[in-house]
This record gives C-alpha cells, sequence and structure tokens, in this order.
C-alpha cells in the first residue's frame, strides 16, 4: 500500500489502478481504508470516498463538481481521511494537486493472493489452502481482473475466508466454463457484458421464434442458407418496460454485430426533412456494410398511417417522412445480415405499409412478465448483493406480490432500490461495509416504491372484484379464454386473446363483458369506483368505442340508414342513439349476470387475492366449473 506513515489528520489520499482494474469498488471496501485509517491510529471509515470520472475532452482536467468540494471541505476540517479514486483516465482534480501529494497509492492487478492480503487486513485469518490454485486452474498470482463488481460482492458475502474462496472457485468455474469471453471482452470495452437471449426473461412463446431467426442468421453466416430464407425483420409490441429493445441488444450480440438506431426521434435531430433523409441513408449504409447489425426502429408509432387526414397540415410531412421509411426498409430487407426490429407500444397506429411482409416478417407481442419471470428478473438484478436464502423469505413473496402486473422496468426498479436501502444501511452501522441485501431492505423497498402512489386497504378487494367479474361474465359468454390475471399494489389486470373481426352479436358479448367489471362492484361494493373510466385504455373507453364503431364505422345495427363510412367519432343522431342502446343493453346484462354468477365472482375474486397472479391453468380451474350461457353466437377470432 506504501509508505502511511506521513498520514496526519485531515489528509488526502489520492488512489490509483494499475491497469483497467474491474471490481475497484468492492476492493475498496476491503483494505484499504481500514489500513489508511490503522496506520493514523483512528477507528476505521472516519472519512469520505470521491470518484473522479474520465474526462473526455484530452484538453481538460478533473474537476470535482461543487457539492463534492463541500464534502471534502467538511470533512477535512473534521480531521477525517479524504480517498479519491482515480479512475482509468481521470486526472488529478485541480483542486487536490496541492495538498494530495505525496499520498498516491497504486492498487496492484487483482489476484488470489490479493484477495487473501485484503481478507487478511480486515482481521479474517485466512487458512494456508485457501489462495492456492482455485477450481478453474488459476494459480494464486493470475491475472482475475475480469471479474466484476457484481462477482466480488457476492464473493465477499461468504462469512469466513473458507467460504469467500469456494465462492470464489464456483465464479471462476462457471465464467471458465462458457461466459469468460463475455466478461474478458467486456473488460476492454469498459462496460457490463451485453444482455443475451437467455438473459430476459418473460420472453414466453416468442422466444422460439427469437432463437429460431438468430439461428438462421448463424446459418446464414456459415454458409448454409441464402438470406432470403432467413426471415430477419420483427414487429415487436407490448406495453412499456417488457424489454423492447433490450431483445434487439440482445439479438444484436447473439449474431455478433452492433445496433443501430434509426428511430424517428433519432434522425429527425438531424434538422429538416433532407437532413433527416440524408441521416436515414447514412445508417442504412452502416448497417450494410457493418453486417450483420441490427436495425432499431423504436417508438414506431411515429411513423403513423400515411391515410390519417386529422391533421392536414402535417399529412404531407408525415406522408414524407413514412415513404423515406418504407423505401429503406425495403432496401434493408433485401440487404445480407440486417436485422431489421421495430419497436412500439401502439401497433395499430403504424402505417400497415411498414409492416408488411417482406418489410416485417414476424409480428411478436411481448406481454408483461409473470410472477415466475419477474422473480427472475428481480434476483438478476441484485445479482450477488443478495443475501444468501433470500427468495426463501417472507419478504421475498412479499416483493413479488408488489410486483404483480408489473414489468421487468419495475423489477429492476425495485432491485435499485433495495441496493441504495443497503446501502444506507450500512453507512449508518459500524458493522461490515459489505453491501448484501436482507430481507429488511427488500421490505423497506417495497414499501418506499407503494409509498409514491399508495393504495388504501379497500382498494385490493375492490379490484379483485371487479376483475373477477370481468373473468366470470366472460367465461359464461364464452368469450376467449383469459391466460393471465393480477393483483398488484397499483392495480390489476386480465391478458385474453383479442377479437379481430366482429359480428353483432359478438359485439354485444364483448360489451358485456368490459362492462362486467363495474356490474360487480355495484353488487359488492356498494357504488363504483373511478377504475372503470380512467383513461383511454378504460373499460369504459374501449366499450364506448367499440358501440360506437358497430353503429357508426362498421354499421352493424340493421335499421342503420345508407352504410357510408365515416370515422366512428363522426356519428349521425340515428347512430348515436344506436350505440347509447348497445352501451345500456350491455350494463343492464352485465348487472343481471354478475347478480346471478354472484357466488363465483367472489370465489375468483378470493383467489385472485390469495395468489396475486393467476396463469391459465390456474385460470381453467377456477372457471371451468362455471357452464357457459346458452347462446347461438358466432365469432370469427383471428
Amino acid at each position: 500500500m506504501g509508505d502511511l506513515s506521513t498520514l496526519r489528520p485531515g489528509s488526502v489520499v489520492i488512489l490509483r489502478c494499475d491497469g483497467e482494474e474491474r471490481g475497484l469498488d468492492q476492493r475498496l471496501e476491503r483494505p484499504v481504508f481500514p489500513t489508511i485509517c490503522e496506520a493514523m491510529g483512528r477507528a476505521p471509515w472516519p472519512g469520505r470516498f470521491l470518484k473522479c470520472d474520465p474526462v473526455q475532452d484530452a484538453d481538460r482536467t478533473s474537476s470535482l463538481p461543487w457539492h463534492e468540494i463541500k464534502s471534502l471541505d467538511s470533512a477535512l476540517m473534521l480531521g477525517a481521511t479524504v480517498v479519491v479514486q482515480l479512475e482509468i483516465g481521470a486526472s488529478m482534480p485541480e483542486q487536490l494537486r496541492a495538498i494530495a501529494f505525496p499520498h498516491e497509492l497504486t492498487l496492484p492487478v487483482l489476484s488470489r493472493d490479493d484477495i487473501a492480503a485484503m481478507l487478511r487486513a480486515c482481521g479474517t485469518p485466512v487458512p494456508d489452502a485457501c489462495d492456492e490454485t482455485g477450481a478453474a486452474g488459476s494459480s494464486a498470482a493470475a491475472d482475475m481482473t475480469y471479474l466484476t463488481t457484481t462477482h466480488l460482492a457476492h464473493i465477499w458475502a461468504g462469512e469466513t475466508a473458507a467460504e469467500v474462496f469456494a465462492r470464489l472457485d464456483a465464479v471462476e468455474a462457471c465464467l471458465h466454463q462458457g461466459m469468460a469471453s463475455e466478461a474478458l471482452s467486456a473488460r476492454t470495452s469498459g462496460s457490463e457484458p451485453s444482455p443475451r437471449l437467455r438473459d430476459i426473461h418473460g420472453l414466453g412463446r416468442a422466444r422460439d421464434k427469437l432463437e429460431r431467426v438468430v439461428a438462421d442468421v448463424e446459418d446464414w453466416k456459415d454458409g448454409a442458407l441464402e438470406w432470403p430464407e432467413v426471415g430477419a425483420s420483427f414487429l415487436l409490441h407490448g406495453p412499456a418496460g417488457v424489454g423492447k429493445t433490450s431483445v434487439a441488444h440482445a439479438i444484436a450480440n447473439e449474431i455478433g454485430g452492433e445496433v443501430i438506431d434509426l428511430s424517428y426521434t433519432t434522425v429527425q435531430a438531424a434538422g429538416h426533412l433532407g437532413k433527416m433523409l440524408a441521416a436515414l441513408d447514412a445508417g442504412v449504409e452502416r448497417a450494410r456494410d457493418t453486417a450483420p447489425a441490427v436495425v432499431l426502429v423504436d417508438e414506431a408509432d411515429c411513423l403513423s398511417d400515411r391515410a390519417d387526414t386529422s391533421d392536414p397540415h402535417a399529412a404531407s410531412y408525415r406522408r414524407s417522412v413514412v415513404n423515406g421509411y418504407l423505401t429503406r426498409l425495403t432496401m434493408l430487407a433485401d440487404s445480407p445480415g440486417v436485422v431489421v426490429v421495430l419497436a412500439t407500444n401502439h401497433p395499430d397506429q403504424l402505417d400497415p405499409a411498414l409492416i408488411r411482409a417482406g418489410r416485417c416478417d414476424h409480428h411478436i407481442a411481448l406481454h408483461r412478465p409473470d410472477r415466475t419471470a419477474l422473480g427472475l428478473i428481480l434476483r438478476d438484478n441484485l445479482g450477488g448483493r443478495a443475501a444468501l436464502g433470500l427468495e426463501t423469505k417472507a419478504e421475498w413473496t412479499a416483493a413479488l406480490d408488489g410486483l404483480a402486473g408489473g414489468t421487468g422496468a419495475d423489477a429492476a426498479h425495485l432491485a435499485r432500490e433495495s441496493i441504495a436501502i443497503t446501502r444506507t444501511r450500512i453507512r449508518n452501522s459500524s458493522g461490515s461495509k459489505i453491501v448484501t441485501v436482507e430481507a429488511q431492505d427488500l421490505l423497506a423497498a417495497v414499501h418506499a416504491i407503494e409509498g409514491t402512489d399508495p393504495v388504501t386497504p379497500a382498494d385490493p378487494h375492490r379490484m379483485a372484484i371487479h376483475e373477477a367479474g370481468h373473468l366470470v361474465v366472460g367465461h359464461v359468454l364464452n368469450r376467449p379464454a383469459p391466460v393471465r390475471a393480477w393483483l398488484g399494489p397499483r392495480g390489476a389486470g386480465i391478458q385474453a386473446p383479442r377479437v379481430r373481426v366482429y359480428i353483432l352479436a359478438a359485439v354485444r358479448d364483448e360489451l358485456v363483458s368490459l362492462l362486467a367489471g363495474r356490474a360487480a362492484e355495484m353488487i359488492f361494493c356498494e357504488g363504483v369506483s373511478s377504475g372503470g373510466g380512467d383513461g383511454p385504455t378504460s373499460d369504459l373507453a374501449q366499450a364506448t368505442r367499440l358501440a360506437s364503431r358497430a353503429a357508426g364505422e362498421w354499421h352493424l345495427i340493421q335499421d342503420d340508414p345508407l352504410p357510408v363510412w365515416q370515422p366512428h367519432d363522426h356519428l349521425t343522431p340515428s347512430q348515436a342513439r344506436a350505440m347509447s342502446q348497445l352501451l345500456e343493453d350491455a350494463q343492464t346484462d352485465a348487472c343481471r349476470m354478475a347478480e346471478t354468477w354472484r357466488a363465483d365472482i367472489t370465489r375468483v375474486a378470493d383467489a385472485l387475492m390469495r395468489e396475486r397472479d393467476l396463469n391459465a391453468e390456474q385460470l381453467q380451474g377456477l372457471l371451468g366449473q362455471i357452464r357457459h350461457e346458452d347462446t347461438c353466437h358466432v365469432r370469427l377470432v383471428h
């Protein structure tokens, strides 16, 4: 560690690393502060840590932000030791040039010997057998900088030296069996390993199609397939946070290419229409020149239907933009090695020509992950910081209950919040400084997130009754079978196939099913809540659109006047009366059926309250014992 004998209260130590060191933060937590403070005869951890990131502009030097300068000033006035970590490429901050000299330490490259020395520096006995050759064949002095901060956090969580080295051996063996090349590549690039398809949970049946296309691309690279046989173009659609862009990056990592962002907002930033199209052309050429590559068009609903004339001032510009994309996507479809991914939350708003076969061969819906997938995502994002046995705790179950109906992004957020709460806890403790997320930290994170949008105690029961009304009445009417239902802290929902082509009977049944949630609330909760009409995707909004399209745009009412097409929001007086009658009849039927199948709604609601997340098999078990209502309705389902 160098000569620390000259350290005095209020000293500044500059800490560098010998080479491109990974996992530096975890190394600092073990020996550096205790060793410095021991040399000063002070208790461990009395000072401050500051980090200086690399400077992008070679003509500039590092400079500490104002809030860190204030932190530095306060620490020095209290006589604390300040350790300033210089990242690779960072220069000495100008504020420290005089006072830090000559206290500059350099950490050696990480090795098994180094880990043993760090344990001993912290007073942990290390048996001689621990720091010998590891399970993967690495020598005691071998370079181990391929270990990431996450790996080291997991390793340090061992309670004894023997357990620390047992964890190290297991991690080494795993990396050397197939992941070492990814970790080593990430080491040279300075970033974490890119995701692979296997790392993305909750893809469901979409995984098979994605992996098949990736395998076809590999066969093309080997000369076993012609490019037209691959069909490497996708439309990924689903709610925000389900991992659409992550899938694009995973595909790129699988085929060994880069992601080229040709999203509208990206290329439009180049300037007026001419510059925007030039930027689009440049991206197309880059993709063709660097193939294999993935072209990503995110938020593709910006390229809306050219037939939409609701805004005539923007119609000409929109046509030019969409036409520009159409011609470029056709070029990319014929470009060997280029995979095209369009991603959107609103597939119905896209211009149909963009997603026809040939330009976009595979239309894949990504749904909210189920309970199992959410648990895997949470575990992966906690990484090695999770305490041993955390997944068996009641707090883990409570966390998954809180994530019900959420997305992978929600699970990642919960992991980050848990780690942040853990850091706060250890800062305020005098014990171990290893960041290990305990059950109490996870539960505190759940409460912290829920506290930003609290749900009153009565709401979960009301939401369960509401969804049970949809489920039971929909089953009685023989609607398409649901594949999932969930109840979370901020809402509930049902995932089921959609009807694509309607006759009047199917419209009536769907209207009854849409209004059955409100009807169940009326019967069980003595009144309805705002949930059924909250926003453009709510039950009332969907029912209103469906009834207005049936009465106006589709002309399904038999006594309708001359069938001239017009948008569903421009109804004639007679069509408006027909729409109102459809909704009135549906509400009457929904209330009657909710009362008739009252016991079944209670039973399903209780199961939803208990399980929080029901899959297709569980729903079939709950609903299968309910008879279908006699109906002669014939449905045309896509």
